[in-house]
């Protein structure tokens, strides 16, 4: 059974970085997350806890994404693509935000259950 309070937090996330890839005629951006070596085997377990339900990602409190899981996760590295805004510079600063706050000690984030 997960509790409430089981999940991933700053700590566990070792870099986090925006790439591109530019196999189509509009280039895809993605969040990449890595995770350090305790972290990659506590994102594992929690995928798989998770099959079939949303695992969220929040920022200082503040729910900024939510995915379905639909199988573990293994390697301890996870791209997430997140929602185009209106304009590329608005998903770029964005996407650049969330990047940085993965990995900045003064913020509290968490990757678990979604309410």
């Amino acid at each position: 059974m997960l509790a409430e309070e089981d999940g991933l937090d700053i700590r566990d996330v070792a870099r986090a970085s925006i790439v591109t890839d530019n196999y189509d005629e509009e280039p895809k951006r993605r969040l990449v997350a890595e995770f350090t070596p305790s972290g990659a085997v506590a994102f594992a377990d929690l995928t798989e806890a998770l099959i079939g339900r949303l695992l969220s990602i929040t920022i200082d409190g503040e729910m900024v994404s939510a995915a379905m899981v639909m199988v573990r996760i293994d390697g301890g590295r996870v791209e997430i693509s997140l929602q185009e805004e209106p304009t590329r510079e608005q998903w770029e600063a964005q996407a650049s935000a969330l990047a940085a706050a993965l990995s900045y000690p003064g913020l509290v984030s968490t990757w678990k259950l979604a309410p």
